[in-house]
């Protein structure tokens, strides 16, 4: 695999330590924020974000309770804090203004975020997120992962044998599986090891979020800049149908599928990918990315 996995940093946001990996790029190029999608980290963005540095100054960050970012007690997790360090993460890294890529659930917490008057956005891409993430099949997918507890493997191997990027059935390559599984547990005092991913975070209180995706499918139609949407032709996340109204939603929308990929396209085909948005940020005027 040919691509550049970027330097840590480390921020301090809401008391707690976050990991965020910078992968250089053009000098005076606009600073762009990969957001991954739950369960996952920066890993997963290391294939897209270093492909990207000739048209951007890209960043991926471990949302909190997930990769290297520091895990906290439930009632400190939820979107709407996800969304909040998300605009403190870009505040201290890079003047505005910012391009935002979100994947998955990173996708769905980067539409409220277009929303607010926090951070000032030139461009976003939404990759393969669900149309509607409160519809009632997206509800059962959540019901039966909170039920997931946190597991304790017995060894990094046997953590490691049976990890998969979610949801199956994908088409990243075993390379690509075995770099994130190498990038998706840490050891437990007891000698152990546990996923990186804290699965108190699916027990955390909800009270907080409301409103935040509430009336998910209207907010596409307040989006003031302009969105690339693109979805894996083999996705079981987001359909052809969802995919059409999202773009139509989108005042300043482009959708475009690619076949062959499922919902972890960037991972599948990170350089396909990457040139797709390459050619979005070239063909937004310079007057809108300078306001």
């Amino acid at each position: 695999m040919e691509f550049d996995a970027g330097q840590p940093r480390r921020l301090t946001i809401d008391g707690l330590q976050f990991h965020v990996q910078e992968y250089g790029g053009v000098a005076g190029a606009l600073p762009l924020m990969c957001l991954h999608g739950g369960m996952a980290h920066t890993g997963f963005f290391d294939p897209l974000a270093s492909r990207l540095v000739s048209v951007a100054r890209p960043f991926s960050m471990d949302r909190r309770g997930h990769g290297n970012s520091e895990w906290t007690d439930k009632e400190r997790y939820g979107f709407r804090r996800d969304v909040e360090d998300l605009e403190e993460a870009c505040t201290q890294l890079a003047p505005e203004p910012w391009i935002l890529i979100g994947h998955s659930q990173g996708g769905v917490l980067t539409v409220p975020t277009l929303l607010r008057s926090n951070l000032k956005v030139a461009a976003a891409v939404l990759l393969d997120i669900p149309f509607d993430p409160m519809a009632p099949e997206m509800r059962k997918t959540g019901e039966r992962l909170r039920r997931i507890p946190q597991i304790r493997y017995p060894s990094e191997a046997a953590a490691k044998r049976g990890f998969q990027p979610y949801p199956l059935p994908h088409q990243a390559s075993d390379e690509m599986v075995a770099y994130l599984a190498d990038r998706s547990f840490r050891p437990s005092e007891d000698g152990g090891y546990f996923s990186k991913f804290h699965w108190a975070r699916m027990r955390a209180l909800r009270e907080p979020d409301a409103g935040l995706l509430e009336d998910f499918t209207e907010q596409f139609r307040n989006i003031d800049c302009p969105v690339l949407a693109i979805r894996g032709g083999d996705s079981t996340i987001l359909s052809a149908e969802d995919h059409a109204e999202m773009v139509a939603r989108l005042p300043q929308g482009q959708g475009v599928t690619v076949s062959g990929a499922t919902h972890s396209l960037h991972l599948e085909k990170p350089a396909e990918i990457a040139s797709l948005i390459a050619k979005f940020l070239e063909g937004i005027a310079p007057a809108t990315l300078d306001e």
